[in-house]
């Protein structure tokens, strides 16, 4: 399985999205369960399309002729059909326009409706944000233990 060449950003897109989430919530945020939160951001609109052009090129090309795409996992197909939709509505607002310059424009200028990615992602994207933070805040503090400040 490739590795997508966006996970850093769509994972620190994501985590900014909550926490954005969380400061909305003010007083509240305690009583509303991460889930929740959780659930508000993944379908947020925050996000945006974490594909190269290449691979949107040819699924969203497959969506649009009715062919298979060789996908099983769901939010992806979602995410095709989405951006096909837009593609699409893109070339009807817009005649002159070709297939490619038409997803290009919808690559760099559209926000997705939602993260395309589940709740189980999610709370793994949150879990090593969250821990690699506290590393950082432990390794901080062990070094200013060191230099006795």
């Amino acid at each position: 399985m490739k590795k997508s060449c966006f996970k850093e950003e769509k994972e620190s897109d994501f985590v900014q999205a909550f926490e954005e989430e969380l400061k909305e919530l003010g007083d509240m945020a305690p009583f509303v369960t991460r889930d929740k939160v959780i659930m508000k951001t993944l379908y947020s609109g925050k996000g945006r399309y974490y594909i190269t052009f290449e691979e949107a090129a040819r699924n969203v090309r497959k969506v649009i002729d009715h062919e298979p795409i060789r996908c099983k996992n769901e939010c992806k197909i979602a995410m095709y059909e989405e951006m096909a939709r837009k593609v699409i509505d893109y070339i009807v607002r817009h005649p002159s326009t070709d297939y490619r310059a038409a997803l290009y424009r919808v690559l760099a200028e559209s926000r997705a409706s939602r993260f395309f990615f589940g709740m189980q992602t999610a709370r793994l994207i949150l879990y090593q944000h969250y821990r690699r933070q506290r590393a950082a805040k432990r390794r901080q503090s062990q070094f200013l233990e060191n230099k006795g400040v």
